[in-house]
């Protein structure tokens, strides 16, 4: 086996010396091969011991990336959830492994777990530091705080922020994202990742510059495979799609589909994010700045979910299919809904305004206030952000339709 391999030729148990990675795609798609995210037989996680044989069976495998289905998250976080509860078949799934939280599950309620290797996940956070160092964004001598003011999880008023900042002396903030009024002449630079993939890429504006459609987001294909496959065939079905689907020519928009080159124990394989982007070449700029290493460097450009399928509010993303589902509660009453999103021309802060058109009440049907509990639970709505969303019961005229079928839009974004 080569240097780049995760399995050491040592005896330490449980023998595995330490991960390195990236690895290399045939090493990954031989453990997704055995592995229960992708092998419909298998209800276990591999051990060590049957990772370390499958990686000697690497060499001249047929298998290929295109050839396997994309997956989408329900399936994922379908099986996580069983084999975390497994405790006697599960044990190999979470042994030394992290759990990473995503979304709060797209407003279904439970949060949607990925588990991660822990020694991956450390190689996964340094070559993302090292991308940060490559592209300027960050180096030494820098004194980072995270700022949060966002999120029940953790939070800290802004008064409390600046006192935190005069007695630290940062020169390097991170936090939520800064939109453009709010950026002054901050320089300004981001890292993307995931729950899922873990932090994979970075932006430098003064390499690509501001755009307000796209942010231009650097990668390492060396740690992560990206393709682009058409935004209007719906690639993957409940979790697991059967079609083979072609990717789109470069340049062109499309979903983006992730397969991670720094996840071996718990594969991710043509994963399906519902983010939109396109794939483009480094610039010139990019590569005389970095350097050694540019030529593996390539950009996405990324514009954010597919609005077909789902919206963000106040940091979450939530799926138009799990706000249909939960809308047609039986006794919520709602016949129709709407969700009107934009900005307060007074203060600027993101709203959210729920149009419904409801039977009429009985006992039954959930009181007005009621629905306005269950809506709010559903949309992680907490006191700081209260203020910002708004339940209304209208007529189908107070509705906003399509020009030709007449159809009411389920989303209306004011935010663009």
């Amino acid at each position: 086996m080569d240097s780049n391999s995760a399995i050491s030729q040592s005896s330490l148990p449980p023998q595995i010396n330490q991960y390195r990675g990236p690895y290399k795609l045939e090493q990954i798609l031989a453990v997704a091969g055995i592995h229960p995210f992708y092998s419909d037989s298998r209800s276990s996680a591999p051990g060590y011991e049957e990772v370390a044989k499958a990686l000697k069976a690497t060499p001249g495998s047929p298998t290929t990336l295109q050839s396997l289905p994309i997956i989408k998250k329900e399936r994922l976080a379908e099986i996580t959830r069983k084999m975390s509860r497994n405790t006697t078949e599960g044990r190999s799934f979470r042994s030394g492994a992290i759990i990473g939280i995503t979304g709060g599950g797209s407003g279904k309620g439970d949060p949607m777990p990925f588990f991660t290797d822990a020694q991956e996940t450390r190689a996964i956070r340094a070559f993302a530091g090292h991308l940060l160092v490559q592209c300027g964004i960050a180096g030494d001598g820098d004194l980072a705080i995270v700022l949060n003011t966002t999120g029940n999880l953790y939070s800290m008023d802004p008064d409390r922020l600046v006192r935190t900042c005069q007695q630290l002396q940062p020169n390097v903030l991170a936090g939520a994202p800064m939109f453009g009024g709010t950026r002054g002449p901050l320089f300004y630079g981001a890292i993307y990742g995931s729950a899922e993939a873990g932090p994979w890429a970075v932006a430098n504006h003064t390499f690509t510059g501001h755009h307000a459609e796209f942010v231009d987001l650097i990668y390492d294909e060396r740690a992560m495979i990206v393709e682009i496959v058409p935004a209007a065939s719906e690639t993957a079905d409940q979790g697991r799609g059967n079609q083979l689907v072609d990717t789109v020519p470069h340049g062109t928009a499309g979903i983006i589909v992730l397969t991670s080159l720094q996840k071996l124990r718990h594969p991710l394989v043509r994963y399906y994010t519902g983010d939109i982007g396109s794939l483009h070449d480094a610039t010139p700029e990019i590569r005389a700045s970095v350097g050694d290493g540019a030529g593996n460097l390539r950009i996405l450009r990324f514009y954010g979910r597919d609005r077909a399928e789902s919206f963000k509010w106040q940091a979450n993303f939530y799926e138009i299919r799990a706000v249909e589902e939960v809308m047609n509660t039986a006794n919520w009453g709602v016949f129709d809904w709407q969700i009107v999103l934009y900005i307060n021309k007074d203060t600027g802060e993101h709203t959210m305004e729920v149009k419904v058109i409801r039977e009429e009440q009985s006992a039954a049907i959930l009181t007005q206030s009621q629905l306005r509990s269950e809506l709010s639970a559903f949309f992680n709505v907490y006191p700081k952000v209260d203020h910002l969303f708004h339940l209304r019961s209208v007529g189908l005229r107070d509705m906003v339709r399509s020009e030709t079928a007449g159809k009411i839009i389920r989303l209306v974004d004011h935010t663009k």
